[in-house]
């Protein structure tokens, strides 16, 4: 009979291991960081890192507990000038302190920490992996939940705090996971919400009148009452584009920054042609045109951009909106875009809107809306 002994390695080695291994490249240990520990211990769960990878970009799956996913500014001018002085100073480290966090999702990784860091790596360094802790998939996604958001708060390579909205935008996420027990009663629920902002924001917001702007948000969010809706701005269409995984919309020229025409701003991987715009404007429809006069008017542009189709970002444009009325305005502009489509169908060649995507506008919204064409060339 042989006597061998199987060696099992237990999570705290693997922990252990990965540590060592992101530490011999210059890495900071997240141990020894507050939040990075906060977001482990994920509201109990104790989850060990199983791993240190650098990981593709593109087989990262960008999950935010903020209404808004980065704050493009912020990464300009802030975290990316940072990102370039620890890459000078060290190498090996890729420009990080901490790597990113994250959680293995099949044979991708859902981040949890890191959201800006990855849009820096992405849109400003042209990288194709980053340093990345992957995390034991343990607890609820409850807890999960609540580790994320602790994460994200104030700390070091944290490049903003959270906003309102962030916090309203959170706890739908929990109202979602069951983390409210009877929000059709009012006076239950702003028990339940105090507790709950006293863990997820406990040292902002502690006002009477801030608690009870996002109190009031949040509540009427769960009932057919107008919702909080965020400005189409530049930043809104920047975010809503980056969260898509498009590329960006500006590049450099002789060091300064300049924005590709609306026909040029394309995604090779996905050979789209991205169009952006609101659901009451003309400017999506001219758009269209332009590009059929090109791919039927300039054989350069015909031939670069052969196979491509349109993909299309829309916002729908009313003042103060309930849930139910935005879903009934996407529908009535997901129609007019069908008609866009037979339109196209009378045209030479395959050129198609393929997919549509209405970014979240609410805060009831906890992603953005997406549409594809089917076989009957409607978008479903």
């Amino acid at each position: 009979m042989n006597n061998v002994t199987n060696l099992v390695i237990t999570p705290q080695q693997k922990e252990d291991q990965a540590i060592k291994e992101a530490m011999a490249l210059g890495h900071q240990n997240p141990r020894g960081c507050g939040k990075h520990i906060e977001c482990l211990y994920a509201n109990g769960a104790d989850r060990k890192i199983e791993d240190f990878l650098h990981v593709e970009v593109s087989d990262i799956i960008r999950d935010n507990v903020r209404y808004t996913d980065v704050d493009i500014k912020v990464c300009n001018d802030t975290l990316h000038p940072n990102i370039e002085e620890e890459l000078n100073r060290n190498p090996q480290g890729l420009g990080l302190r901490y790597p990113l966090l994250a959680e293995k999702r099949g044979s991708k990784y859902s981040l949890i920490s890191g959201h800006n860091r990855l849009w820096v790596y992405i849109n400003l360094l042209n990288a194709t992996t980053v340093p990345v802790f992957v995390v034991e998939d343990k607890g609820s996604q409850l807890d999960k939940t609540i580790g994320a958001i602790l994460a994200n708060n104030n700390g070091p390579d944290v490049s903003r705090e959270y906003q309102w909205t962030d916090v309203v935008s959170q706890l739908q996420k929990i109202s979602s996971l069951g983390g409210f027990t009877k929000l059709s009663d009012e006076e239950v629920t702003k028990k339940e919400f105090e507790i709950w902002m006293d863990k997820i924001s406990p040292h902002k917001f502690k006002s009477k009148k801030w608690r009870g702007r996002i109190f009031k948000s949040f509540f009427s969010n769960n009932s057919n009452a107008p919702a909080v809706e965020i400005t189409t701005d530049e930043n809104f269409w920047d975010l809503a584009i980056s969260r898509n995984g498009y590329p960006t919309r500006y590049y450099y020229q002789n060091g300064k920054k300049k924005k590709y025409s609306s026909i040029h701003h394309t995604c090779p991987k996905n050979k789209a042609i991205i169009l952006t715009g609101k659901a009451d404007g003309t400017s999506n429809e001219r758009e269209i045109f332009m590009i059929l006069n090109e791919f039927i008017n300039n054989q350069n542009y015909s031939k670069t951009y052969k196979g491509y189709n349109i993909h299309m970002i829309r916002a729908i444009k009313k003042t103060k909106p309930t849930p139910t009325e935005m879903m009934d305005l996407r529908k009535k502009d997901r129609d007019l875009i069908d008609n866009w489509n037979k339109m196209l169908s009378n045209f030479k060649g395959s050129l198609r809107i393929t997919k549509l995507i209405y970014p979240a506008q609410l805060t009831a919204e906890t992603a953005d809306t997406i549409y594809r064409i089917n076989k009957n060339n409607k978008l479903v």
